[in-house]
């Protein structure tokens, strides 16, 4: 990084950033299933399946980094009144993309070096370019400032993956990619005041717009039927060849021996737009008050083709939804003759719904669980809490108490039609806790931090919803029977496994989380030496809401982090020396069950041991 005046008012700021890591986990599987793409360069829309042939499963490593970013600031202030700042930055990543590990893979997870390792028959590759362009201009004048921004960014990702997670012949899906295109485009202005109006109000005013363009593109090979004019329909553990010249050819009414599972084309455009306002009150030195108020309007529109390869053309599936919602917050502030702070605050929030890329339909055998769209979600938000500092300022305590009341909250959803997912929303739920965080010094030299939360949740309406393990399990056991996968004997059977999830709890919320960092610092004769050593904790918690004790049970983890420096007086130089997850811990970072397709589960884990080194110098 470097930092360059030019002249009396302009000065640019340059940075660029490169990591190179190898993988921390390796594909153990020697098969040569999908090493042969060139039938499918040709396939119309999928220009980058042409790259594919480099890429090989076996031996590959996953989990590893290569990443380069470089980021160009200017800033002119031509006067002291006024300034703009113009931001252009740019990401790249190309890599073997994430390990995920299965938990249909039987494959120990550590092989005899301590190393960790997987086995999934296809390849993975992740490729992602971003680039984004801003402008920040502010001008302030006697009573407020004028803040006008607006920024535009770019991202391309495109995914080749195991979508099964696993070397299970029985199940073998392959994404040839999982590509999308997003374009955004964000203005904002907002007043700031500079001084409190009647000597007591702060206050701001703005206005907000948002547009965004995607285009989604999927394209999946499914070992589902057999080969070499075998009526079958079991996987015979190929992806067998297809003609892309026949009139159609995806699997559900494709002649015996294609195996194409999903695909899909979907352009979405999303517009937003809001108004906004809030001010804080001085009633009293000691006592303030902050009402603010938020109005947005949320837009929607999306042409989705699904199995778009046909030669003869589809029509699109259309959705649209449009949402508005009154948002604000109310809060209440109160300084103690100790000078302690307490406070109560009510906020409500809101996400808004969308479209889904696909969905079930009305039949004899079952109704349809995923709508085409799905409405927008919202929470109430109390929170009372105080803050302070104790023992002549060497301890500084933050307490707060939270109650969150969720409507409609938007969950990963599926259809008794298969392979129909999409996004569902929980009528109603609540999250509430405690949390707390301490700062003591100890001495002039020892520092402890500490922070601990605690959370309960619970969906607290009848709510019915189909747990797409249990509807695949189902699938699964009737296909070995011979049935059709798309006949009604199978739809039956998956909506057989709807449930009413009342009183579960809701997804990806540990229960307990908590941290604690001693620090020391130690005067030498060359500088300052500093030493850390932290314990992080994060609970266990359900990956679903479903609840079901197979996938979504997720496993508490501990980690210990040791961090050793030293700054050299006038010298500019420092050196570090650090040693994360000191103990080697597997621990599940995120679990997900896909709820499309073979619905696979796989664990990203946290990185295993690291020993990191690093030199600076500062000029």
């Amino acid at each position: 990084m470097i930092n360059v005046p030019l002249s009396d008012s302009l000065a640019v700021r340059g940075s660029i950033n490169y990591v190179s890591q190898d993988g921390t986990a390796t594909n153990v599987t020697t098969t040569a299933n999908n090493t042969n793409f060139d039938q499918f360069t040709d396939v119309v829309g999928f220009e980058e399946f042409a790259s594919l042939g480099d890429i090989s499963p076996i031996g590959q490593k996953r989990d590893d980094l290569n990443n380069l970013s470089w980021r160009l600031r200017a800033l002119w202030q031509p006067i002291d009144q006024f300034k703009l700042n113009l931001t252009a930055q740019q990401f790249d990543q190309n890599t073997n993309g994430s390990a995920n590990f299965g938990l249909n893979d039987t494959t120990p997870l550590r092989d005899q070096d301590g190393n960790r390792q997987f086995s999934q028959d296809s390849p993975s590759d992740f490729e992602l370019n971003s680039d984004l362009y801003s402008a920040v201009a502010t001008y302030e004048l006697p009573a407020f400032t004028v803040k006008a921004l607006g920024s535009y960014q770019r991202n391309d990702v495109d995914q080749v993956q195991d979508n099964d997670r696993s070397d299970n012949a029985f199940v073998s899906s392959f994404v040839l990619t999982n590509a999308s295109t997003v374009e955004a485009y964000v203005a904002e202005v907002n007043l700031v005041s500079n001084e409190p109006l009647f000597g007591k109000l702060d206050w701001v005013l703005g206005g907000f717009y948002f547009k965004q363009d995607v285009n989604f593109r999927f394209f999946e090979l499914l070992d589902l039927v057999g080969v070499n004019g075998d009526d079958s329909t079991l996987p015979d553990g190929e992806f067998d060849p297809f003609d892309t010249t026949a009139p159609s050819f995806f699997f559900g009414f494709a002649p015996a021996g294609t195996d194409l599972g999903f695909q899909t084309e979907s352009f979405i455009t999303r517009e937003s737009f809001s108004f906004y306002g809030q001010g804080t009150y001085a009633i009293t030195d000691a006592l303030s008050f902050t009402g603010g108020v938020r109005y947005s309007n949320d837009a929607v529109d999306s042409e989705t083709f699904n199995f778009f390869t046909l030669p003869n053309g589809v029509d699109p599936a259309v959705a649209q939804q449009d949402d508005t919602a009154f948002t604000g917050r109310a809060a209440v502030e109160y300084i103690l003759p100790s000078g302690h702070l307490i406070y109560a605050s009510y906020t409500r929030g809101s996400k808004p719904g969308g479209s889904n890329l696909t969905f079930g339909f009305d039949g004899d055998a079952a109704p349809a669980v995923v709508q085409p769209t799905f409405g927008s979600e919202s929470v109430n938000a109390y929170e009372i809490g105080t803050k302070g500092d104790y023992i002549g300022g060497r301890l500084r305590a933050n307490l707060a108490a939270f109650f969150y009341d969720y409507k409609n909250l938007q969950f990963q959803a599926t259809d008794p039609n298969v392979f129909q997912g999409g996004v569902d929303s929980v009528p109603e739920s609540q999250i509430y806790g405690v949390e707390a965080e301490f700062l003591a010094a100890i001495t002039d030299n020892l520092t402890i931090e500490a922070n601990v939360a605690y959370t309960e949740t619970e969906i607290t309406d009848e709510f019915l919803a189909l747990d797409n393990v249990a509807a695949n399990d189902a699938t699964n056991a009737l296909l070995a029977q011979g049935e059709d996968l798309f006949g009604p004997v199978i739809e039956a059977a998956r909506a057989g496994e709807i449930v009413n999830v009342e009183g579960n709890e809701l997804a990806k919320t540990p229960k307990v989380t908590s941290s604690v960092n001693v620090s020391y610092t130690l005067p030498t004769a060359y500088g300052e030496a500093l030493a850390s050593f932290q314990w992080i904790h994060r609970g266990s918690f359900q990956q679903r809401i479903f609840n079901n004790p197979t996938v979504d049970a997720v496993d508490s983890y501990d980690v210990f982090n040791l961090f050793l420096s030293h700054d050299f007086d006038d010298s500019g130089f420092g050196v570090e020396f650090a040693i994360r997850n000191l103990t080697d811990k597997d621990g599940v970072n995120a679990r997900f069950t896909d709820v499309f397709g073979v619905g696979a589960t796989g664990d990203a884990l946290i990185p295993p041991r690291q020993f990191i080194g690093r030199v600076k110098y500062s000029f």
